[in-house]
């Protein structure tokens, strides 16, 4: 599903009016330094809240609360059966969620780009993360949920489109990023978001991801410091082949990448965006029993 969203004049007037109302009530303005962007559009909520398909008793992170609209959304779907534990950075917000919320939710005041995973829901099992993430740290923080070992089940969130598309691009586009979030689940753009859902209206389009992890990561969590090793190395030099890129990231002769691909039986001039995902992997595993000492350089 790929849909752009177009609301109705209504919709986003409505919603707008409440945001301003809210921000006034609470002397509060969009901090640009913290890419704060308040979402102001229902039908884009709708879209984020279906995607997000949660039940009565699920446990939920949400960051980037800002005002707290999408918040009070996630408590409806999970019930007081479920637990909501809430970051956000700007503790300008602490009245406003506090008053509005209370003990429904457990606010934590913090930069969600370093959160203790394994301290969140009282050791409970299993997660869902949903959030409109600022666009200047984003990209970490989904990589810092997705690469933990106690990850969400399902994350939905909203991000500058750009970035959705690099995690969601197939073979001739990959990148870097797009390797590390699909082995880790299956990525999908649930819609596109114009800038004028927004006040500030930011300067990019957005787009809501939703991925789904594996129950089994293709890559396990052990082996992926090595693993990105290989991922940084093969995307050290883009517009060369992955022989010469190889090469060039682990200072390594291309006699001996030549070897390393014909040993994975990969083409020896296939460039590294057009790699795909299980190729990664057999590379990887190739290079762990019979070259292993250039993982550790």
């Amino acid at each position: 599903m790929n849909t752009e969203i177009f609301s109705s004049s209504g919709n986003k007037n409505d919603m707008l009016r409440s945001v301003y109302s809210l921000l006034r009530r609470y002397q509060l303005t969009p901090n640009k330094q913290l890419g704060q962007n308040f979402l102001v559009d229902e039908d884009v909520y709708s879209v984020i809240r279906d995607a997000a398909g949660l039940k009565a008793g699920d446990n939920v992170l949400e960051v980037g609360p800002g005002l707290g609209i999408l918040t009070e959304m996630l408590l409806e779907d999970i019930q007081l059966d479920g637990q909501l534990i809430v970051v956000e950075k700007d503790r300008r917000f602490e009245k406003l969620l506090l008053e509005r919320f209370g003990p429904r939710v457990h606010l934590l005041f913090q930069d969600a780009r370093y959160l203790q995973i394994d301290q969140l829901f009282n050791g409970k099992d299993q997660f869902k993360f949903v959030g409109n993430l600022p666009y200047n740290a984003g990209t970490y923080i989904l990589r810092n949920l997705l690469e933990n070992h106690r990850r969400p089940k399902e994350s939905t969130v909203l991000l500058q489109r750009e970035v959705v598309e690099r995690i969601t691009a197939a073979p001739g586009e990959m990148s870097a990023l797009s390797v590390a979030v699909q082995t880790i689940g299956v990525p999908a753009i649930m819609a596109t978001v114009p800038k004028e859902c927004f006040h500030p209206q930011p300067s990019v389009t957005s787009a809501v991801l939703k991925v789904s992890s594996f129950d089994t990561p293709l890559i396990p969590d052990a082996d992926r410091g090595a693993f990105f090793k290989l991922i940084r190395a093969g995307f050290s030099a883009r517009r060369k082949t992955l022989r010469n890129a190889l090469a060039n990231g682990f200072k390594i002769d291309t006699t001996l990448s030549s070897s390393i691909l014909e040993k994975a039986s990969i083409d020896q001039q296939v460039r590294p965006e057009s790699l795909r995902v299980t190729e990664w992997i057999l590379l990887y595993e190739t290079i762990k029993k019979a070259y292993d000492g250039i993982l550790e350089t």
